[in-house]
This record gives structure tokens, sequence and C-alpha cells, in this order.
């Protein structure tokens, strides 16, 4: 068998019976350049030698025992082998998913863009009916907007122009009426909000400190707050009673208000 290696082969080459000495037509310089080519072709041969075994057993075309003579043929040791044969399975696999997969999966990329493309141009044509039915009804709620503040403004201008003094007056008299309850409605609105709060505030600072009490003096300031919270209870029960009364005076009032408004425009 040949050696290995491209050092092995030229050594073989000088030193074996083929070439034991240079031809007489050769000096020794040209002697040793041939057999360094001829070495170099050896080596060239027969790694090309292994990796086409390699890859015919890849490709099944050849075997791996054939593979295995050849890379022992080239000096291989086994894990190059193995690393060798597992490169070429990978460069097959590339290669094959390349020339299978890569198509197929064009083919579905591109049915995929076509859909996409037309699902966004169904979108894009409902979004613009869409933006066209809400820019008409808009126009139409404006238009509608501007009439009835018209209408309002028109009757607004003519009870400000009231012809009938007695009436104006009258209005005008029931309007203060309104307001001061109003007035004495939010003043009492506040009074109450704040009264809740104290009330609560207090009644979950009590709790707390119930649990630390000793009895029997316990009992006592128990039943004492307990009082006192009941009657700061009725407080603003009564208060909001006399809050829905104020409410109720003013919705009669406004009432009134309205129905001498209204006369003015009597027939």
């Amino acid at each position: 068998m040949p050696a290995p290696t491209f050092v092995g082969r030229i050594r073989d080459r000088l030193l074996g019976p083929a070439e034991a000495a240079p031809p007489a037509d050769e000096t020794p310089a040209e002697w040793a350049d041939r057999v360094t080519a001829a070495a170099a072709i050896d080596q060239e041969q027969t790694e090309r030698a292994y990796w086409d075994a390699i890859r015919a057993a890849s490709a099944g075309t050849g075997t791996p025992e054939a593979a295995w003579a050849a890379a022992q043929r080239a000096g291989k040791t086994p894990d190059e082998f193995r690393r060798d044969a597992e490169q070429v399975r990978g460069r097959f696999e590339a290669h094959a998913a390349h020339a299978e997969r890569r198509p197929q999966l064009e083919a579905e990329l591109a049915r995929l863009d076509a859909e996409h493309r037309a699902e966004l141009a169904a979108f894009q044509k409902v979004s613009d009916a869409h933006g066209a039915k809400c820019q008409d009804l808009y126009d139409r709620k404006q238009d509608l907007r501007r009439q009835v503040q018209g209408i309002v403004s028109r009757r607004e201008q003519a009870f400000r122009s009231c012809p009938y003094a007695w009436l104006d007056a009258a209005a005008r008299a029931v309007g203060r009426e309104v307001g001061d309850l109003n007035r004495r409605a939010e003043g009492l609105t506040a009074k109450i909000r704040d009264m809740q709060f104290l009330l609560g505030r207090d009644e979950q600072h009590e709790e707390r400190n119930r649990s630390r009490a000793k009895e029997p003096e316990a009992d006592r300031i128990r039943e004492a707050r307990d009082a006192e919270f009941e009657g700061r209870r009725r407080t603003i029960a009564d208060m909001e009673a006399r809050l829905a009364d104020i409410h109720r005076q003013a919705a009669a009032l406004r009432k009134q208000q309205e129905a001498i408004e209204a006369e003015q425009f009597v027939p």
C-alpha cells in the first residue's frame, strides 16, 4: 500500500526500487522535482478517491466499507473519517432541502403573499366605506346640532326681548329663588359629604381600638361611642332629608319658571 502522506509518498519514490537513482539523462535536482511532482499527483488522486468514496456512500451508490478502505489509503483516522462523512452527509441534506423544500416553501410563500394582499385590499375597501359612512353621519349630526343651536338661540333672543314686563319680572324672581335653593343644596351636599367622611374614619378608628380596650371599662366606652355615632348618623339623615326637600322645591320652581316663560309665547 502506498504511503498515506505526501512526504511518505516522496520518500517511497526516492527510496523505492523504481526510483532508486536518477536516470542518466536527469540531474539530481530534476529527478527530485519530477519525483515530488509525481508524489503530489498521487496524493491528490488518493485524496480525490477518498472524497469520491465518501460521497458515493452518502449518496447510496457506494458502500461504507469502500469509503473506509479509501480513508485508510488516504491515511485518515476513524475520527477524521467520521467527521468527513458527517460533513458530506450534511452538505447532501442541505442541497436536497434547497432543491426540494425551497420551491415548495417559496410557492406557499407566494400563495400566502397573494392572499395577504387580497385581504389588505378587502380591508382597505371596507375601511374606505366605513370612513365615508362615518363622515356622512358626522356631517349630518353637525348640521342637526347647528339647527338645534339656531332654534335655541332664536328662542333665547325672543325671551330676552320679551315686551311683557310683568312676565319677565315674575320669571326673574322665580329664577332668583331657584338660584338660592341651588346654592343651599350645594353647601348642604358638601357638609353631608364631609360629615360622612369623618364618621366613617372615626368608626374605623374605634373598631381598631376596641380590640385593645380592657373590660369593664371597654363596655362603657363602647356604649358611649355607639351612641355618639348613632347621633351623628341621625344628623346626617336629617340633613339628607332637608337636601331632598330643597331639590323638590327647586324642581317645582323650575316648572313654575318654565310655565311663566312659556306664557310669553302664547298667541
